[in-house]
């Protein structure tokens, strides 16, 4: 889960923070021109009265590249000279010059939450306020307006760590820490809730991407469900000590049950075999007409019971081999059971086989065995109950995407994605089938415009 901040939001804030007028230079008495400055002959050292000013000359720029932040403010300043002295005195000189402060950070956190920053500051100029006295003595006023950019420099690096600390890292992460623990609805049918426990949470380091700086964490928890929101309330879990781990990709994983009752898996084999029967088949070269009715579905561990009806209608030589009591039509009650359902790419549930349940018995049922045993029937059978659960998938899928994107305050917000979905370990569990759900995808918590 990346802290995700926008550093374009931070360069406005900058902008409109930092005033144009920085500093005024005033200093007295200051060496314009050392004594010896000529190879000819010796010079007197020449002194000069500076003042003028300091001001932003342009926009600050914040920019990111891997894990280092990059400041620059642009600088302008005046200074006139007066110089001082018998020949210093007819000298006045207005110079104009650039420069460029810069500070190149590489922020960090402490295992207590604490921001720190490794900051390497300098000044750059970009234009030298100088002149020559007399056209021939080269005079610069640079140095002697440094004071005032070193104090400015010395300020801009006090002031970086305040600035930074106002993303509220931090306090980003205790929201998202407070809200992936508030209960959330997965399935209004059933009112089954789920609840995200959070144990523990590690990270991995800021790094910027298209000016986009993105403080990694990564939150491991335990998912946990129950019937209805008031059970699943509890006391928050505190925000706990932060641990450093490797980078890696800002992906989550949540599993969850989907349950299909088996009363609808019923109604769909039921409708099935409604439009299917009576059916024309051949066993062994001999025709007959094979009715169904009366499905019945039921748990039996992990798998199922299935029970119904059969009326073989037949009369013709295999059928006489097999009729040893002299019924010309094979009715009864025949039970199977099957090993755990499947599911397919199409989102619909199966059953994977199905044996003959050795309970049934009595005269009648020795006789159906052998029409229950055929692998046509057997196959009608199975190929008839199965039920599409799209429905429940996509609301799962509906629910987990609204918990994913969503304010978290005025200017945080929540951005979460499902890449990917997939349904596997279909179990009976009492009156349903429970589906187990993989939800994988990414989210982020974006911080600014």
């Amino acid at each position: 889960m990346p802290i995700a901040i926008n550093l374009a939001a931070i360069e406005r804030q900058l902008n409109e923070r930092i005033p144009q007028h920085l500093e005024t230079i005033d200093r007295r008495g200051e060496v314009c021109m050392a004594a010896n400055s000529l190879e000819t002959r010796r010079s007197p050292e020449i002194k000069c009265d500076l003042r003028g000013w300091l001001k932003r000359d342009g926009r600050i720029t914040l920019r990111g590249s891997g894990s280092q932040l990059t400041l620059s403010v642009p600088l302008e300043a005046e200074v006139t000279a007066q110089g001082r002295g018998e020949i210093g005195k007819n000298v006045t000189q207005t110079l104009r010059g650039g420069a460029v402060i810069s500070a190149d950070v590489t922020p960090d956190i402490t295992p207590d939450w604490q921001p720190i920053m490794d900051i390497d500051t300098r000044l750059r100029w970009t234009h030298r306020p100088e002149f020559k006295l007399f056209d021939l003595i080269p005079v610069t006023v640079g140095g002697q307006a440094e004071p005032e950019l070193r104090r400015m420099l010395d300020d801009l690096e006090a002031s970086i760590p305040g600035w930074l600390a106002e993303a509220r890292i931090k306090e980003q992460v205790a929201k998202v820490w407070r809200q992936v623990q508030t209960p959330f609805e997965i399935d209004p049918e059933r009112n089954m809730w789920a609840r995200f426990t959070p144990t523990s949470i590690g990270f991995s380091g800021i790094e910027t991407t298209a000016n986009i700086a993105k403080a990694s964490f990564v939150i491991s928890g335990v998912p946990q469900l129950g019937l209805g929101e008031t059970h699943m309330q509890g006391r928050p879990t505190p925000l706990p000590a932060l641990a450093r781990i490797a980078r890696e990709r800002p992906r989550f994983e949540v599993e969850l049950p989907v349950d299909v009752p088996l009363a609808r898996l019923q109604r769909f084999a039921e409708d099935r075999i409604e439009t299917l029967s009576p059916i024309a088949i051949n066993i062994d070269g001999d025709r007959a007409t094979l009715e169904l009715s009366s499905l019945e579905l039921a748990s039996s561990g992990p798998g199922l019971r299935v029970a119904l009806d059969l009326a073989l209608d037949s009369n013709r030589g295999f059928w006489n081999r097999i009729d040893l009591f002299g019924w010309l039509d094979v009715k009864g009650r025949v039970t199977f059971t099957t090993a755990p359902l499947v599911v397919d790419a199409n989102n619909v549930i199966s059953l994977s086989a199905l044996d003959f349940d050795p309970a049934t018995n009595g005269r009648l049922a020795d006789s159906l065995i052998d029409v229950a045993q055929q692998p046509a029937i057997r196959e009608l059978i199975r190929t008839a109950i199965r039920c599409d659960f799209t429905q429940n998938i996509a609301k799962v899928r509906a629910a987990m995407g609204k918990e994913l994107n969503r304010e978290l305050s005025g200017d945080v917000r929540l951005l979460g994605r499902i890449d990917q979905l997939s349904v596997h370990e279909p179990q009976v569990s009492g009156s349903v089938v429970r589906l187990s759900v993989l939800l994988q995808g990414s989210a982020e918590v974006m911080v600014g415009g």
